[in-house]
């Protein structure tokens, strides 16, 4: 009977003490004294205030579990616009159907705005492309799908050595903003092209399309399916093939709603191992 009052009691003072620390960082944060602590770790510096982990964090304040032992709860997840009708459409079908109880709230943005949303606790995971720079510890990857990039040209056009097309032929730029232009940055500044630029923007739906219209040439990645209908275009490989996109989830190691997030993965996984994660619409002509 003591041990059952003294768990009670620790459980009173771990509700307590999260109210009260809670409220100090957000005071904090809000004064903006504590801005540049806004990375993945925030979470973890909570519990690290506040000394609890675990069980007690998890039923507490995640409730992750219905009373029947089914998981529950809302689960936040960040996509890019080339994922949603493709990749994430192919992994959300089993995953709502294996976990019902999950209520999962889409948020789109791009690679560059699911980041910070991440970091900040705004959203508890996000299928975006890998970054050019360190992941923090306190934030886990793990790739989906691998897309080569393709010079993209109008299938009209009949060059086919991808590294004159860049250099001679109108250029329309993924946005530098988006983790993958700045990939496609990086690798004209290390193969010496300096592109004639004629647009830079982001979407690569639309810049498909410009393509297509005739309006320039692009280096983009060849992502999962589907692009948009009636697109004639020429995909020509690079020289050099190491030049990718992967783009896979990624979650914060400390977030309330981690075991939300792993089942995700765990049907993300299952989704993608069995061809479901790219689903198939009608195909678009192109030529390599």
């Amino acid at each position: 009977m003591r041990s059952a009052e003294a768990a009670l009691a620790g459980d009173e003072h771990v509700t307590v003490a999260h109210r009260a620390h809670q409220d100090w960082l957000q005071h904090a944060l809000r004064a903006d004294r504590f801005g540049k602590f806004l990375e993945c770790g925030v979470v973890e510096l909570q519990a690290r205030l506040l000394g609890i982990r675990g069980h007690a964090v998890e039923r507490d304040f995640a409730h992750e579990i219905a009373s029947s032992g089914e998981v529950s709860g809302e689960l936040r997840v960040g996509v890019m616009q080339t994922s949603l009708s493709g990749l994430f459409a192919g992994i959300l079908i089993p995953f709502t159907r294996t976990y019902p109880r999950i209520d999962v709230r889409i948020v789109r943005d791009t690679s560059a705005g699911l980041y910070p949303k991440l970091l900040s606790g705004e959203i508890d995971a996000a299928i975006t492309s890998q970054p050019p720079f360190a992941i923090p510890k306190t934030c886990e990857w793990h790739v989906l799908r691998e897309e080569p990039f393709v010079v993209l040209t109008p299938a009209s056009l009949k060059a086919r050595n991808a590294h004159e097309v860049l250099a001679q032929e109108p250029f329309i730029r993924l946005d530098r903003k988006v983790f993958a232009g700045r990939l496609i940055d990086d690798y004209l500044r290390k193969v010496g092209i300096r592109p004639k630029d004629r647009y830079e923007l982001d979407g690569l739906e639309l810049i498909a399309v410009m393509v297509d219209r005739g309006l320039g040439v692009s280096l983009l990645p060849d992502w999962a399916p589907p692009w948009p209908e009636g697109l004639s275009l020429r995909k020509l490989a690079l020289p050099e093939r190491s030049l990718v996109r992967r783009t896979g989830l990624l979650w914060n190691r400390a977030s309330l709603r981690a075991r939300l997030v792993r089942a995700f993965l765990e049907q993300a996984q299952f989704a993608i191992g069995r061809g479901r994660g790219t689903p198939g619409g009608r195909k678009r002509k192109t030529r390599t």
